[in-house]
């Protein structure tokens, strides 16, 4: 939590792999912010030994810089939670956020976001919008303010797509990316913090997003993992909503039966049912594992 009137302290993590060119963009876009108070943390995720030598120097573009150079590839989970560790070492205040190599800040985001947080101090987790290199939104929340990762993310379609989240550090804590899986399911962290801690969603452009066809989004990274994301958030929802659970035990039980796991499909469905009855989705993946069932049968 900020005290009113105080200037935040705003650490950026960037990870970067083999991407000089597109790093020093975002650098520049940091480093030409016209708010003072922060500092950039870039983790160099094993690159080849050309990219390493055009990133030696980068610190001495800016003090507030710290580049760190993994020996090996250990993906932005691992980096992400590397760069997490390295500044609660040093800190317990301030507030954190991220900046993909590919991405940039918006001119005077930082000024701005630092106006959020001393107008409105009690505030641990703020959002605001990205957009892409052609000035378009990205970022699409219903209604601005107030709000919930879990209840509005995950649960409702009241904040969907990329965003530029801005979490203070008390808020953080312990919690880190996944280990289970080496890229993406930001997902797990978000929902980690949420269970404590409202989001403030602001209607400013604060981030540049340029998606790469080499980037995590274009891979579909984790796609052949789809039915061990699933069996998390089930594991994770426990402790929400009765609903909440009951929504994902659907959602399992659907991804089973694309499997051809029939009982354990119907399971989850039996699980869900004293709370799902009334929805036609229940129906229909009940449809679903009938039919997966029919198939199988026959063979």
């Amino acid at each position: 939590m900020q005290n009113k009137g105080i200037e935040p302290l705003f650490y950026i993590i960037t990870p970067s792999y083999n991407r000089p060119e597109l790093l020093e963009r975002a650098i520049n876009s940091v480093i030409r912010q016209n708010y003072p108070n922060w500092q950039l943390y870039i983790v160099d995720d094993g690159s080849l030994p050309e990219t390493l030598v055009r990133l030696y120097d980068i610190e001495k573009l800016d003090e507030r810089i710290k580049v760190y150079f993994l020996p090996k590839n250990q993906g932005v989970n691992f980096v992400r939670n590397f760069a997490l560790n390295r500044i609660m070492e040093t800190t317990q205040d301030g507030y954190i956020t991220f900046l993909d190599d590919d991405d940039q800040l918006v001119e005077g985001s930082l000024e701005a976001i630092s106006d959020v947080i001393k107008t409105q101090p009690r505030l641990s987790w703020i959002i605001g919008n990205c957009i892409d290199l052609s000035g378009k939104l990205i970022t699409k929340i219903k209604s601005y303010g107030k709000g919930n990762y879990i209840d509005d993310y995950m649960f409702s379609s009241n904040l969907r797509r990329d965003a530029m989240h801005v979490i203070s550090i008390q808020a953080i804590g312990e919690h880190r990316f996944t280990k289970e899986f080496r890229n993406s399911e930001e997902w797990i962290w978000f929902l980690s913090i949420a269970k404590k801690t409202d989001f403030y969603s602001v209607n400013q452009n604060w981030k540049w997003v340029d998606y790469q066809d080499t980037g995590l989004s274009a891979k579909k990274v984790n796609d052949d993992k789809k039915l061990r994301v699933l069996q998390l958030k089930e594991q994770l929802s426990h402790d929400l909503k009765p609903a909440y659970l009951a929504e994902q035990r659907m959602l399992l039980a659907r991804e089973y039966f694309k499997k051809q796991a029939i009982k354990p499909g119907m399971k989850k469905l039996k699980q869900a049912f004293p709370l799902m009855w009334h929805a036609p989705k229940w129906y229909q993946i009940l449809l679903l594992g009938v039919f997966r069932w029919a198939l199988a049968w026959k063979k």
